[in-house]
């Protein structure tokens, strides 16, 4: 009997033994990033056990009996999984747990962001998508391959001063915001890139919208909205550094921290970046810093963060644009064009030199410190609280500061220009005339408030309504520094000093609903308040007096309706009202036809289709106009464009944009826009220096609105022939465009596509977590071309125009290696 129980214990330990098994595994978040101290748990009625992954989010049970059990994975601010496993051998797991922690995408959405199914066209960017070409050059170039976009440089290679343009539209009229709060200078209304280098390493993600959109904050958009987010959000601490370079002695550091979740509360998140180049055009040089700093404190309803974005930048000057005969290497134009502006663009021999020495690459100043030297600081302190489970409410407090001056060498300059009398040298010369050295400064304080609140009603309506109000103060005055000869007295203090003010505040109140199963309608409201004055003395020592006060409502509607299980159909119309800019109102001072505010109807008409290997978006537009302020082609003296009202004009266009997967290894994408951009009686006017001073005007009729092709096309092919490398062909065409609003071939800048060819291999070593080397090669055939040029006319015994134009660079090189740990 005893043999008999010992035989089953014995068999029974053996069983017992052989029934012991282990389960391993890794659980990720959506952004593949690993979740350490993610909690894992493993029961029935007999057994239980947990543990926790450890920093790589890996982690193992062992001795687990065989059997049937329930598995828990949860981690803090994540939806839970819970699953039924039968253990009857040893186990992996791969387990992705979604929503982000503590639902931070709702909390932290800004209230100018455009739903799924919002009427109208915009497109969504991720910012790994942007890292993957972020070799130093600015946003407008990363983004060049956007649906209606095209981009453009003074430099000639992306870097420095750039800009772009969505349906036609400069970016003056492209609303532009960080984390809802504008971005757009209040009174030039233009972005300045150059302000804000190495944004990009900041960036989580990005939607563009074309035409009006939805409500946003800050000055109206006409031609789309660029919605920036850089909450960035890592629950691990990481290190990366990165390091980049290429032609034209461009090179690019940068250095990005973060701390991961502390205590299950806290982030610090802090990047700096250095950017060098000489640039594709002569002397035009940038040196750029750009820092960003990120501090946040998490709960499970609530987020605070403090953020800072700051850039500095010295940036040589090449807004002067390079003459097309220039360009084309035509010696007898040069020549003719030579004597027709000598003493008023060539003062001296060292100009005469530099025309006829240089090429295409040709800079206008030669002065060595021709410079822009500005620093700008963006701070935000946001709060963000999830009331309920159906109601959000953020509030964004901010302060812009700006400072600082573009130098530049001045031959000859009268000075009684600068409001002086004629100077008495050491010999008892009277002297009129001086060499100048001078710099026209930019003090700027842009600071106010930001609410939105979010909400829905059961499972078929959301609403949204928001506030801005900001307060803008900007100060321009300028000053000698030197001169030549060098003269002691009173000219070295500031000549002009005028201070502009700019109060913009706004309210919007935005609704979705779905009235049947598959139709759902939309309505935003917006009331805008602008008041706008300058007061001092200008540039030109003329007493400036504005002031404007105006009241814009801009309302939007639309319908969505769901097509089967992929498909739907949307419209929509949308007005916005906007104000004209400074240089509008300073350009036109004391002038009968002072500048008046535009009104743009949008309407929008799309079908878009999502299958498992394929997405198209395709639809119409109609952009109606009234007293559109239209680029003329000229610049006034600090090289911003002029602009005048017509008070009739349009855009119609098509717009298509697509993703096909055609292979698990191989994906096209492409975009192509086809417009038609007209004014409607067109009456140009002309200066007769011939005899005196006469002006004609020129009625042209219906004519191209200026800077708008009838068809910008771009196509991409991304093949990854292993898992960890990817190329990237992308080829952009733009048809031709005017310079002005005659429509005549001699203003025009002609056609010009171009191919950019990019590689990226990416490789996880044993100590650090990535690294990745990357190879961009832009204009890859070496095409020569100008995508962005002004030109003016005149008529001296003949009429005259004068073009000139910013070449872009031939075939050139970006190398760079990233590394994390």
């Amino acid at each position: 009997m005893r043999v008999t129980f010992f035989l089953l214990f014995f068999l029974f330990l053996l069983s017992s033994g052989e029934a012991q098994f282990t389960i391993k595994g890794i659980i990720l978040n959506t952004q593949k990033e690993p979740l350490d101290l993610a909690l894992v748990y493993l029961k029935n009625d007999s057994f239980q056990a947990g543990t926790t992954t450890d920093q790589k989010g890996k982690f193992e049970l062992t001795n687990i009996p065989f059997g049937t059990y329930t598995i828990k994975y949860a981690y803090t601010g994540y939806e839970s999984v819970v699953k039924t496993i039968k253990i009857q051998k040893d186990t992996f797991v791969h387990i992705v747990l979604s929503g982000d922690i503590f639902q931070l995408e709702t909390l932290e959405i800004t209230g100018n962001r455009l739903s799924e199914y919002a009427p109208f066209r915009f497109t969504n960017i991720s910012g790994n998508i942007l890292q993957k070409e972020n070799l130093g050059q600015d946003l407008p170039v990363l983004l060049q391959h956007s649906t209606s976009l095209i981009f453009s440089s003074d430099a000639g290679n992306g870097i420095g001063y750039t800009s772009m343009r969505i349906r036609g539209s400069d970016q003056s009229r492209i609303n532009v915001t960080i984390n809802g709060v504008p971005v757009n200078d209040a009174e030039s209304q233009g972005v300045f890139w150059v302000n804000m280098p190495d944004l990009v390493s900041s960036v989580n993600s990005i939607q563009i919208q074309r035409g009006v959109g939805g409500s946003t904050n800050g000055v109206g958009a006409f031609g789309g909205t660029v919605s920036i987010n850089t909450n960035q959000f890592k629950i691990n601490p990481y290190v990366q550094a990165s390091l980049s370079g290429g032609s034209f002695g461009t090179l690019k550091s940068s250095f990005r921290f973060g701390t991961g979740l502390m205590n299950q509360k806290y982030t610090i998140d802090g990047s700096y970046s250095l950017i060098k180049s000489n640039g594709f055009i002569d002397r035009a040089s940038s040196n750029l810093q750009g820092l960003y700093l990120s501090a946040a404190k998490f709960s499970e309803r609530s987020v605070i963060r403090f953020q800072v974005i700051s850039g500095m930048e010295t940036t040589y000057q090449a807004w002067n644009g390079v003459p097309v005969d220039r360009f084309y290497n035509n010696e007898q134009n040069l020549i003719d064009h030579y004597f027709r502006n000598q003493g008023v663009l060539y003062l001296n021999e060292a100009d005469s030199i530099n025309l006829f020495d240089s090429d295409a690459r040709y800079n206008y100043y030669t002065y060595k410190n021709q410079v822009d030297d500005y620093r700008q600081t963006q701070s935000q302190l946001v709060w963000s609280q999830k009331i309920n489970d159906d109601i959000t409410i953020k509030s964004t407090l901010f302060y812009t500061f700006g400072t600082g001056y573009f130098e530049q060498f001045r031959y000859q300059d009268e000075l009684e220009d600068y409001g002086f009398n004629n100077i008495v040298d050491a010999n008892g010369q009277s002297i009129s005339t001086l060499n100048i050295i001078r710099r026209r400064w930019l003090r700027n304080h842009f600071f106010g408030l930001i609410g939105d609140v979010t909400g829905k009603i059961g499972n078929h309506a959301s609403w949204s309504g928001g506030i801005h109000a900001s307060r803008y103060i900007g100060g321009h005055f300028g000053h000698i520094v030197d001169s030549e000869p060098e003269i002691k007295g009173q000219i070295y203090y500031d000549y002009y000093n005028n201070t502009g003010y700019k109060n913009d505040n706004s309210v919007f109140l935005r609704a979705e609903h779905q009235i049947i199963p598959k139709l759902q309608y939309y309505v935003d409201l917006q009331f805008r308040s602008v008041v706008y004055d300058v007061l001092g003395t200008d540039n030109d020592l003329r007493t400036v007096f504005v002031y404007e006060n105006y009241l814009f409502f801009n309302p939007k509607v639309g319908l969505n309706y769901k097509l089967g299980k992929n498909g739907n159909i949307f419209s929509s119309i949308a007005v916005a009202r906007k104000e004209p800019s400074r240089s509008d109102f300073l350009d036109h001072a004391g002038q009968s036809n002072s500048p008046k505010p535009e009104v743009l109807t949008d309407y929008e008409f799309a079908y878009k289709h999502t299958a498992k290997d394929w997405q198209i978006e395709t639809g119409v537009f109609y952009m109606d106009y009234k007293n559109q302020l239209v680029l003329n082609g000229n610049l006034n003296d600090v090289g911003s464009p002029l602009r005048l009202n017509v008070p009739s004009s349009y855009r119609f266009g098509w717009e298509t944009e697509m993703d096909i997967k055609l292979h698990e290894k191989l994906n096209i994408r492409g975009n192509f826009t086809w417009s038609k951009n007209i004014i409607h009686e067109f009456s140009e006017t002309l200066y007769d220096y011939t005899q005196g001073f006469d002006i004609l005007y020129i009625d042209h009729g219906d004519t191209p609105i200026s800077y708008s092709p009838n068809l910008i096309a771009g196509i991409q092919a991304s093949y990854y022939p292993w898992k960890s490398f990817e190329m990237n062909l992308a080829s952009r065409y733009v048809s031709k465009q005017y310079m002005d609003n005659t429509g005549l071939d001699s203003r025009s800048i002609p056609a010009y596509h171009f191919h950019n060819l990019g590689m990226l291999w990416k490789k996880y070593l044993p100590v650090l977590k990535e690294t990745v080397i990357s190879i961009s090669i832009q204009n890859l055939l070496n095409k020569r071309y100008y995508n962005n040029g002004y030109t003016y006319s005149y008529i001296f015994n003949e009429q005259i125009t004068e073009n000139f134009v910013y070449p872009q660079a031939g075939r050139n090189l970006l190398i760079g290696i990233q590394c994390t740990l």
